[in-house]
């Protein structure tokens, strides 16, 4: 019988499922200050845990899921190894599986109606495109085939969403582990002809897987279903499929030529792609004038599920109203004094509340002098503590918030409080924070002052040269050249011959 347990950070608190290689637990995740999330653990069962096939396939279905991000499909947030087990950690989906809804539907007679299984075959188009047409971070198609298209593997919210889920047998061109010729994997019965046959398969299997699951929510009953899995195989191969209109009168005639696309034996019969059949059905009921919504899907899953639906929602109270007081008085502190405390300071309040109006306690700052008065009403609730300042008179607020005031060794112990060795939560030790050190000053010998520059005396200004004519000299000079330069050249004697 399985007991909550501790499992790395996640702790272990309701097993889901044993599947074919593995089994699912509900867990939570914790943090700070109460924080915590709901997640699935899903691990390895024991007999496969040295299988190396099975632990490449798991491994697998980790790398191509943390690739795919989309409203349609099931995160994954984690892949790790404790102990030897290997597990993935994913998103918690509060709701049920197809496979469950269907077949609660039969037992209490309140079939799907005609547009919930329209609008859940096309949610499950939108997750199968976004996955067919992933690509890496270069661009180049990661052509990712998810080969299992099955009720369990449909999850529907309590809330309306509709998520695939369990990656384990995908096919990808970036996958380390590649499936052998004649290998079949998948579930007998929601399997493509070329799928049962071993042969190579692309995204137009999940195709004809979606609309097996399309012919079985209007029908109401199995579509290749028989005496063993080799009777199936058969039925899967031959790809006879009888309109679903023909099996149920409530099915509209015009839905049976897309039914049968999908579920063509040649894959070149098929829809080109996930959003081509997706267009199909919408135009459909768009035909049709009717339609259906994630809020009109809630409330029939919850209708369906009312009991379990009850039991969560008192359980959920329940667990609330546990922990109400000390709800209480958090968002009381958050509104007074700023964040959110620690559990173990909302009892500090508690308990000195239950003290009385004339208890007060001094916070350990210096300067200036504060006190936090904690006061209580008539049902015992601790009203909005007030943060004063004795030196500006009794009641006068302060501008400035404050840490929670300190205990003393005695309160701390009456409180249950431990003490902590950090010095950063000093408020729960009776002692002042320590003194900061004294820094010496440092002392650096003075530089003696410079004289003020002087300026340089300005050079005088040159007088006459010596031995050089004034202006006026050389002005005289011009002109009595110029003058000689006026007379004709006097005419000398020939000279005489020797």
């Amino acid at each position: 019988m399985f007991r909550p347990t501790q499992f790395g950070k996640y702790y272990l608190t309701e097993r889901i499922a044993v599947g074919g290689m593995a089994e699912l637990f509900k867990a939570k995740l914790f943090g700070v200050s109460g924080f915590e999330k709901p997640m699935v653990v899903k691990q390895i069962l024991p007999k496969y845990a040295r299988n190396a096939e099975f632990i490449k396939m798991f491994i697998d279905e980790a790398k191509i899921a943390v690739t795919l991000t989309h409203g349609n499909i099931v995160p994954v947030y984690e892949l790790g190894k404790i102990e030897g087990v290997y597990f993935i950690a994913m998103e918690y989906v509060a709701g049920k599986d197809l496979a469950d809804i269907l077949e609660t539907a039969r037992t209490r007679n309140a079939p799907l109606t005609i547009e919930h299984a329209v609008y859940l075959t096309i949610e499950i188009c939108k997750g199968l495109d976004y996955a067919h047409r992933r690509t890496d971070a270069e661009g180049n198609p990661l052509r990712v085939v998810h080969r299992d298209i099955s009720p369990p593997n449909i999850l529907c919210s309590f809330d309306g969403e509709v998520k695939i889920t369990d990656f384990g047998i995908a096919k990808a061109t970036h996958k380390l582990g590649s499936t052998e010729a004649g290998v079949v994997k998948g579930t007998f019965g929601y399997m493509s002809p070329e799928q049962v046959r071993g042969l190579p398969v692309n995204h137009k299997t999940d195709i004809f897987s979606a609309g097996i699951l399309l012919h079985e929510m209007l029908t109401g009953r199995r579509l290749f279903v028989g005496e063993s899995e080799y009777d199936a195989i058969e039925r899967v191969k031959a790809a006879k499929v009888p309109a679903p209109s023909s099996l149920n009168p409530r099915v509209p005639a015009a839905i049976d030529p897309i039914v049968f696309k999908a579920l063509a034996k040649d894959p070149a019969d098929r829809y080109t792609d996930a959003n081509e059949f997706q267009l199909a059905l919408s135009r459909f009921l768009f035909t049709a004038g009717s339609g259906a919504t994630a809020s009109t899907l809630s409330r029939y899953v919850q209708q369906l599920f009312a009991d379990e639906v009850e039991k969560r929602r008192a359980e959920a109270s329940e667990e609330i109203m546990s922990q109400l007081p000390q709800r209480e008085l958090d968002n009381t502190l958050r509104e007074g004094i700023g964040p959110r405390p620690r559990s173990e300071d909302s009892q500090i309040f508690a308990a000195r509340a239950e003290i009385g109006n004339a208890e007060t306690a001094v916070s350990p700052h210096p300067a200036p002098e504060m006190v936090v008065a904690a006061t209580t009403t008539v049902e015992g609730r601790a009203k909005r503590p007030q943060v004063v300042d004795v030196g500006a008179g009794k009641g006068a607020p302060l501008s400035s918030t404050m840490a929670l005031p300190s205990l003393s060794a005695a309160e701390a112990v009456a409180a249950g409080v431990r003490e902590y060795d950090d010095e950063k939560t000093n408020v729960f030790k009776g002692a002042r924070p320590p003194p900061k050190p004294e820094v010496p000053e440092l002392r650096f010998p003075a530089k003696p002052e410079k004289e003020p520059r002087r300026m340089a005396e300005p050079i005088p200004s040159p007088g006459p040269l010596q031995g050089f004519p004034s202006s006026e000299e050389l002005a005289g000079l011009v002109d009595a050249l110029d003058e000689i330069e006026a007379k004709p050249a006097a005419k000398l004697p020939a000279p005489s011959p020797a």
